[in-house]
C-alpha cells in the first residue's frame, strides 16, 4: 500500500512528483473519504487528489504526490 491515511493530516505538505513540475508543494486542507483536498499556494486553487495518487511510503515515483516530512 503506497499510502498510510494514518499519516496525512491537516497541514501536511505534499509534493507534485511530475518532473514537468519540480517545486510544486500543496498543502492539504481537508481529508475526503476518497482521498484529500489540498491548496496549491502558487495558484490559489483548491483541488481534490485520489488516495491512489498519493504516496507514503518514501519510494522515488515519476508520478502522484510525495508525503513531505
Amino acid at each position: 500500500m503506497a499510502c498510510d491515511p494514518s499519516l496525512l493530516k491537516v497541514g501536511s505538505k505534499l509534493k507534485d512528483n511530475d518532473v514537468r513540475f519540480p517545486d510544486r508543494v500543496v498543502t492539504v486542507t481537508a481529508l475526503l473519504p476518497s482521498g484529500v483536498k489540498v491548496h496549491n499556494p502558487a495558484t490559489g486553487r483548491e483541488t481534490r487528489i485520489q488516495s491512489k495518487f498519493l504516496h507514503t511510503d518514501g519510494k522515488p515515483r515519476r508520478y502522484g504526490y510525495a508525503l513531505l516530512a
